[in-house]
């Protein structure tokens, strides 16, 4: 069995999901493969591989757009259906939706958000969360090709040993952009690393009421010297980016400082805090679940102690 790791030069934490990606799949064995499919053909400098045996950096001709179903279709030149290949992609919401159009265009099976990978005499088995994070189910695949999405720890261990050698590769044509598509801008990111990397971070829940709370929230982030982040709740009715979202199938980050404001502690979003060195809920239930897992709650209105802590600061941040 080959397995190959599917990353998309895209965000500030890539070195993080190349490492982390090689973890999860070293338990596997066998000839550990990455396809590094760069954004655009004048990319600046490589990332560290360590972790893996070989790897394949692929440059478009232009921008390789970012877009899901782009990233399954450069990977699907190298993933070929008659292979015995397990095809790992990082579980980020793009990540994911690129693994399932991956898989179906592979015509093979796919398994979303896999916690961990190993190997059994029937095959590779895979592991995730189910039910809310209160059981762990394992699959093992039938038959490969196979495409599944695992979780990217924050942090991850730097593999030990060298890299190997990197063998470069154009696309022969650049990339068409989809017929539906009348115009298009391309904005860069702003060049800075995203909440899994941030010491201290405020996790807006949607017990801050409406989006009109928000900016209170991003004061006293800011104040704390932190990065604002949130549940799924309030990303998904568009209160903040999705790139803020923080749980089990989105960011899980371990920040020396996590205040969760407002946010009632479902399981999956407790597995995207619980690593947290020092964890503090607000909530105005006292039975609310997210105090199971705080070292310090605080049975208040959430958007009352911001509005008071920001006062007692005075504006002035904390260093």
């Amino acid at each position: 069995m080959k397995i190959v790791a599917v990353i998309r030069e895209s965000s500030a934490q890539v070195q993080n999901q190349i490492y982390a990606l090689a973890e999860s799949i070293r338990p596997l064995g066998g000839s550990a493969q990455l396809i590094y499919l760069r954004k655009c053909e004048d990319a600046g400098e490589l990332p560290d591989f360590r972790g893996y045996e070989k790897v394949l950096a692929v440059r478009p001709k232009g921008t390789l757009p970012e877009d899901p179903e782009v990233w399954a279709d450069a990977a699907e030149m190298f993933v070929k259906p008659d292979e015995e290949v397990l095809a790992v992609l990082p579980a980020t919401m793009e990540g994911s939706e690129a693994a399932a159009l991956l898989a179906g265009r592979l015509g093979c099976g796919c398994l979303l958000n896999v916690k961990t990978l190993r190997q059994s005499e029937e095959g590779p088995v895979l592991s995730r969360p189910a039910y809310s994070n209160n059981l762990t189910v394992s699959f093992v695949p039938e038959s490969l090709p196979a495409v599944c999405s695992v979780t990217v720890q924050p942090a991850a261990e730097v593999p030990e040993g060298e890299a190997p050698a990197v063998e470069e590769v154009q696309l022969a044509e650049a990339y068409e952009e989809p017929s539906w598509l009348e115009d298009a801008e391309i904005i860069p990111r702003a060049e800075e690393e995203g909440i899994t990397a941030a010491k201290r971070v405020v996790v807006a829940g949607r017990g801050v009421g409406s989006r009109e709370k928000i900016p209170q929230m991003q004061e006293l982030a800011e104040a704390l010297d932190a990065r604002l982040a949130a549940t799924r709740p309030v990303v998904y009715d568009g209160w903040v980016d999705k790139s803020c979202m923080v749980g089990a199938s989105s960011a899980i980050i371990a920040p020396e400082l996590c205040v969760v404001m407002g946010a009632s502690g479902a399981a999956a979003f407790a597995a995207g805090v619980e690593k947290s060195k020092y964890l503090v809920a607000v909530n105005n239930d006292p039975s609310a679940a997210v105090f199971r897992i705080a070292d310090l709650g605080i049975v208040e209105d959430c958007n009352a102690l911001a509005e008071a802590l920001l006062r007692e600061l005075g504006g002035e941040k904390v260093g």
